[in-house]
C-alpha cells in the first residue's frame, strides 16, 4: 500500500480548508468539508435508489441462478450435451452476481475501500472474469443455435459432446486470462490527514495505477473490442441469420431437416 502525506491549506481566500498534497500528486486542492460530506454517499437520493435497485437485483439474480445450478445437480437426464452451456451461463451470471453486484453497491455506499488489499485486486478481477464469462457463452451459445437451426446436418455430423466441453473450457480461460492486467494495476493507495498529529486520519482507494496513460487506454480498447464489440457482432450476425431463416427460408428449413434426418436413421 502506498501512502501519501497531505497538509492543510487555512487559505483565506478559500471557502474552506482543503488537502495540499505534499508531492504535488492528484488529491491538491481538495476541500475537506465537501470531502467529509461526500464521504458517505449513500444518503444521496440517486444512489439510495440505485442500492435498492440493486439489492432487489441481487437477490432475484442469486437465487434464479442457484435454483437453476440446483436443478441441474439434482436431476440427471437434465445434464445433456445441450444443456451444458445453460450450466456455464448459470454460473457466470451467478459469479457476476456474487462478485460485481456487492461491489457496486459498496461503491454507492461509501467511497473509501474497507476491503484490503488482496480484495482491491481480487474483486475487480473477478468482476472482469465473470462479464466476460458471461458474454462470451451467450457468444457460443448463439452460433450454436444457428448450427442447429440453419447447418443441421453440419452440426449433426461434426458438433459432438467434446467440441462443446472444449468451448466452454475455452471461454472460461479466455476470460481469466484477458483480465489478469487488473490482478498488476489494481492497488490500494492511501491519503493521512493531520500526520503526526494526535487527529491523524488514514484513508484508503482501490485505484488503477498503469505505467502510463497509453497502457491504460490500450487495455480499456482491447477488453472493449473483445468483450462486447466482436461477441455482440457476432451474436447480431447470428440472430440475424437464424430470423431470415426462420420467417423467409421456411421450404429450404423442412428440406435440410428431412435430409438431416434421413441421414440420421440410414446412420
Amino acid at each position: 500500500m502506498e501512502w501519501v502525506r497531505v497538509t492543510l491549506n487555512m487559505s483565506h481566500n478559500s471557502s474552506g480548508p482543503s488537502l495540499e498534497n505534499t508531492s504535488g500528486g492528484a488529491w491538491e486542492g481538495v476541500d475537506l468539508h465537501d470531502f467529509y460530506r461526500e464521504r458517505l454517499t449513500v444518503t444521496h437520493l440517486q444512489n439510495l435508489v440505485l442500492v435498492t435497485l440493486y439489492v432487489v437485483t441481487f437477490l432475484l439474480a442469486t437465487s434464479a441462478n442457484s435454483m437453476a445450478l440446483l436443478v441441474f445437480w439434482r436431476f440427471q437426464h437434465m445434464r445433456c450435451l445441450s444443456n451444458s452451456l445453460l450450466i456455464t451461463l448459470a454460473v457466470s451470471d451467478l459469479l457476476v452476481s456474487i462478485v460485481c453486484m456487492p461491489m457496486a453497491i459498496g461503491f454507492y455506499t461509501y467511497k473509501l475501500w474497507i476491503f484490503g488489499e488482496v480484495m482491491c485486486k481480487l474483486a475487480n478481477y473477478l468482476q472482469g472474469v465473470a462479464v466476460a464469462a458471461s458474454v462470451f457463452t451467450m457468444t457460443v451459445m448463439s452460433l450454436d443455435r444457428y448450427m442447429v437451426i440453419c447447418h443441421p446436418i453440419a452440426f449433426r455430423k461434426h458438433m459432438y459432446r467434446r467440441h462443446v466441453g472444449w468451448s466452454i473450457l475455452l471461454v472460461w480461460v479466455l476470460a481469466l486470462l484477458l483480465f489478469v492486467p487488473v490482478l498488476v494495476v489494481r492497488k490500494t493507495h492511501g491519503i493521512i490527514l493531520h500526520a503526526g498529529t494526535s487527529r491523524e486520519l488514514s484513508f484508503v482507494y482501490c485505484v488503477e495505477d498503469w505505467s502510463s496513460a497509453a497502457a491504460r487506454e490500450g487495455f480499456a480498447f482491447a477488453t472493449f473490442t473483445l468483450v462486447f464489440v466482436l461477441p455482440g457482432a457476432t451474436m447480431a450476425a447470428a440472430y440475424c441469420r437464424i430470423g431470415v431463416r426462420l420467417c423467409g427460408g421456411g421450404t429450404g428449413l423442412n428440406r435440410s431437416e428431412g435430409q438431416a434426418g434421413k441421414q440420421v436413421r440410414m446412420v
